[in-house]
């Protein structure tokens, strides 16, 4: 199998400013998913309720809302609800 040489391609630095802005974006994003998730994993453990898990599900339910509204506008494909028995969210499957 014969390799050629990786194809270079030039950037300016518009370019390279763009890709670092959408580098911390993308790993502010994630942090936040990690954080979101670390709550949503301290919930199921504790089967208590407090105001703020409360928050958290409106937020999280409003999200998904938003996010099928956007999928509903953007295309026609149909998307399947799962609805989570124990909290008033939607999950996109």
């Amino acid at each position: 199998m014969l390799r050629r040489p990786a194809t270079l391609i030039p950037l300016t630095s518009s370019d390279m400013q763009e890709l670092r802005e959408l580098s911390e974006e993308q790993k502010a994003e994630a942090l936040a998913v990690r954080t979101r998730l670390g709550h949503l994993m301290g919930v199921v453990e504790q089967p208590n309720l407090t105001v703020k898990d409360m928050e958290l599900m409106k937020e999280i339910s409003a999200a998904a809302r938003k996010k099928e509204a956007s999928e509903q506008a953007s295309s026609s494909n149909s998307s399947t609800l799962v609805f989570c028995a124990h909290c008033p969210v939607l999950i996109h499957a």
